[in-house]
């Protein structure tokens, strides 16, 4: 038997030396093949493509088209034997300055579950820098199955890579890549490459020292960690902050207000033109002239804070602050009022009695007139076209009729493509005497999902009452559940909305204040109680027509930080509206509504 040599020194480290050789050779191996894998799916980007105030660069050997909106843009990748990847660039409205979060959960996209051997990457969610601003990344599946007919075999899901920022300007900008094969750090990257390269033209936050203005000539203390955001909108009577930490999204609106008398009911009625979602929020009296306001609990999308704050001067004078945070932690959102509120300066006193009696006069002046007299000639069917100035301008319609089987039975309808795409319906009708002092007001909303295959369904009703007796009684139902219900004696500056529009343009110079239930640009939002409406002329706009030149009124509305401006010829009937957010509307007819929505037969009138 053959004996066995021992092992030497030499030996030993000959063999070690070995295994490292092949150690090295495997790592050096897996090294050159995940380099090859992530060169070939991180192709050269092309020349930057412009789309409004965004430019972006895509994959130069894909098929790069525009799409309809809210597509902007889409890259299609070229494979002969297979479907490649593609990656899509969406902007669309949005309702409020929200987390690029909330805004994804209020989206129409649904996701299934994701087969683990189709994934390869280590993180699938979290914040992310997105050209400059706060963003957020996830990766997700589309449900392909409410696509197919019938008859069709479900399709399989497109798994994908989400990225996503909402703007100051209340755009939402969404870039995704999705594959019906795996997808691994080397899609992410390409993603990342193409996010990198957006570019954003007047969308800027500035940091600033010291107090901050606000539009009424107060002030207050801008909160650690927040950046002031440029206001660019002549429509705008607010400030917004947003937080600098992408990792703690928050943002802060701070508005005045007018708070000549203040409780729970007086805080709802102007939140209530924000969000529906305040409409069952927790009110609470801190001191005697400080409120919070809770809604986090109550709305839609619960996951995530939003909170508001009151503070009042004991004058008539306030301020609102509204906060949002991208998580269910209001912290963020409690220091920054308490440094906001600690620093709070008022601004100059306003001659609020003498534009309220302004406001009752002129009410005292149209009831003596009545509506036979001031609206003579007018009782002619009209249409309005709403519309903005985006790539795809045309948001919706209303129509307003007056219905014979009662003398001043006055019906508004209107649809629209809300910010998110999702379709909306208002049907509101007012029953009033001549004098306006008996007036019986519904209204109803309808909603759908973004989809045409989906049917409008009721969300939301009101049903107001003023009698002979002075009191006005409010009932509020959403989705069958009665949410808010109000009994009160209007003051004498009332006027019923259906009357505001029509019979503003015959008022007098006069600054005023007035109360009213309903107004355009608020259309799908109720309130508990009549909102005040301030209304002062306005010249720093000019506009005209085959008549001549527009006179012009500022019609601000308490507590919403939004400031309208209504053009009238000179017989008093409005002729056009200019709104926040570059909306405006104007006279159209039906046939050009139907040529101008008829891509959705469910906003056909």
């Amino acid at each position: 038997m053959a004996r066995r040599q021992p092992e030497t020194r030499v030996r030993r480290v000959m063999m070690q030396a070995s295994m490292w050789l092949v150690l090295a050779g495997t790592l050096g191996l897996a090294g050159w093949f995940t380099h090859y894998r992530t060169s070939a799916g991180r192709p050269t980007l092309a020349e930057a493509r412009q789309a409004g105030t965004l430019s972006v660069r895509l994959p130069a050997k894909w098929q790069i088209s525009t799409g309809t909106a809210p597509v902007v843009l889409q890259a299609t990748e070229q494979l002969a034997d297979e479907p490649g990847r593609t990656i899509t660039v969406v902007r669309e409205r949005t309702s409020a300055l929200m987390s690029a979060r909330e805004y994804l959960d209020r989206t129409n996209i649904q996701y299934v579950p994701i087969d683990p051997r189709r994934l390869s990457l280590p993180v699938t969610v979290g914040p992310i820098d997105f050209a400059g601003w706060p963003g957020f990344f996830f990766v997700g599946a589309r449900d392909l199955r409410n696509t197919a007919s019938e008859s069709d075999e479900p399709a399989s899901p497109q798994i994908g890579l989400f990225a996503c920022a909402v703007l100051p300007s209340q755009q939402a900008i969404t870039v995704s890549l999705e594959s019906r094969g795996r997808l691994d750090e080397a899609d992410k990257d390409l993603l990342m490459q193409v996010i990198d390269s957006i570019k954003l033209t007047e969308e800027h936050s500035a940091t600033m020292t010291g107090p901050v203005a606000l539009p009424d000539g107060g002030s207050f203390a801008l909160p650690n960690g927040f950046d002031v955001l440029p206001n660019k909108d002549a429509h705008r009577r607010s400030v917004r902050l947003l937080a600098r930490d992408a990792r703690q999204w928050a943002t802060m609106e701070i508005i005045p207000c007018l708070l000549p008398t203040i409780d729970s009911g007086s805080v709802l009625a102007m939140l209530s033109l924000h969000d529906i979602n305040w409409l069952s929020a927790r009110v609470q009296q801190v001191t005697a002239d400080t409120w919070r306001v809770d809604a986090s609990d109550t709305r839609d999308f619960a996951q995530f804070a939003l909170k508001a704050y009151v503070k009042t001067d004991g004058k008539g004078a306030g301020v609102l602050a509204i906060g949002r945070a991208q998580d269910e932690n209001p912290a963020p959102l409690e220091r920054a009022w308490q440094t906001i509120q600690q620093g709070l300066v008022f601004g100059k006193a306003q001659d609020l009695p003498g534009m309220f009696k302004a406001g009752a006069d002129q009410v005292a002046a149209f009831r003596a007139a009545g509506l036979g007299k001031l609206l003579a000639g007018q009782r002619a069917e009209r249409w309005w076209i709403w519309s903005d100035d985006s790539p795809d301008p045309f948001i919706g319609w209303s129509h307003e009729s007056f219905d014979d089987s009662s003398p001043w039975l006055l019906q508004r309808e209107a649809r629209w493509r809300a910010p998110d795409r999702h379709l909306a319906r208002i049907t509101q009708k007012w029953d009033s005497s001549a004098d306006f002092a008996n007036v019986s007001y519904e209204v109803r909303r309808d909603d759908a999902r973004a989809s045409v295959d989906d049917s409008l369904k009721p969300t939301l009703a009101q049903k107001s009452l003023l009698a002979d007796a002075g009191r006005l009684d409010t009932r509020i139902t959403a989705r069958g559940t009665v949410v808010g219900t109000e009994t009160l004696a209007p003051g004498p500056e009332f006027l019923p909305g259906a009357w505001l529009m029509l019979l503003l343009g015959r008022s007098g110079d006069r600054p005023m204040i007035l109360s009213t239930e309903s107004l355009p640009g608020f259309e799908g939002l109720v309130t508990p109680r009549p909102v005040l409406v301030r209304v002062e002329p306005s010249t720093d706009a000019v506009r005209s027509d085959e008549s001549g030149v527009l006179r012009c009124l500022s019609v601000q509305v308490n507590g919403v930080g939004q400031l309208q401006r209504w053009y009238f010829r000179g017989d008093g009937r409005l002729q056009y509206l200019a709104l926040p957010n570059s909306q405006h509307r104007e006279p159209t007819t039906r046939e050009q509504v139907k040529f101008n929505l008829g891509e959705d037969p469910r906003l056909m009138p």
